[in-house]
């Protein structure tokens, strides 16, 4: 749904989507797996939320359009450099992002361009 912001600024507006269906549950149900090892590994942040208060999660699969970590974890450095745990980390963000990133590609991110084009 498309909501024009009526404010100071007559040029401005706001967009107001729910999209569904972006992601099948069948990876959703992958994705929330390698979240359970992540939980498992203690490797969830349990610092409160600024919002709420609450224990949160901000996880960047993406940053400035290149994913976090690559699968290969040799181009991430030797393993001197990086400790199983890390390099354990740095492959499962890898996952979730291999996993997630087609359907914002071919779903999202044109779903988005058509409302905001």
């Amino acid at each position: 749904a498309k909501s024009e912001n009526r404010g100071q600024t007559p040029t401005r507006r706001c967009i107001i989507s729910n999209e569904v269906n972006i992601i099948p549950p069948s990876e959703v149900k992958e994705v929330m797996g390698i979240m359970q090892v992540m939980k498992e590994r203690k490797w969830l942040s349990n610092n409160p939320d600024s919002v709420d208060g609450l224990p949160s999660l901000h996880l960047n699969l993406i940053s400035g359009g290149s994913p976090m970590f690559d699968m290969d974890p040799s181009e991430e450095g030797s393993k001197e450099e990086n400790s199983e745990e890390i390099q354990l980390f740095q492959q499962n963000i890898a996952k979730m992002t291999s996993i997630v990133s087609p359907y914002l590609e071919k779903i999202l991110l044109p779903r988005v361009q058509g409302l905001t084009n």
